[in-house]
This record gives structure tokens, C-alpha cells and sequence, in this order.
């Protein structure tokens, strides 16, 4: 994300910025169940449905966080 960032011309706040979101954009992967996350092959639609939820899940517990840039 650094590097896109800079080809992209962006100052270095907002490379930094872009360097964090890089960092925590699966971070609501921590809450999803093992089963489900670690599932060797296809998973069912219900388990399908469940990872969907992990970039809202992740948005909820940074925003819970506070602190972070929007």
C-alpha cells in the first residue's frame, strides 16, 4: 500500500495513512470462527456468508478502537 501510494503521488500523510489501512484491512479475520476461517475446501453458503461479514466486523472493532484516521 506504501508503495502504491507513492506511485499515486500522495503525500506522506496519506502514504502513511494508506501503510495503516494495508495493515488492518482483514483485521476483521481475528473474530471469524477458526472452523470456518482455517476450513480446508469449499465452504457452504452459511460459512460463506459468516467470512462476508469480516470487513463490517473489522470495521466495528476499529471504530471501537478510536484513535485511528476515518
Amino acid at each position: 500500500m506504501v508503495s502504491l501510494a507513492r506511485q499515486l503521488g500522495l503525500d506522506e500523510d496519506a502514504v502513511s495513512e494508506a501503510g495503516l489501512a494495508g495493515l488492518l484491512h482483514d483485521v476483521g479475520k481475528m473474530v471469524m470462527p477458526t472452523a470456518v476461517l482455517n476450513k480446508p475446501g469449499a465452504l457452504t453458503d452459511a460459512e460463506f456468508a459468516v467470512m462476508r461479514s469480516h470487513p463490517e466486523r473489522g470495521h466495528a472493532l476499529l471504530l471501537a478502537a478510536g484513535s485511528l484516521p476515518a
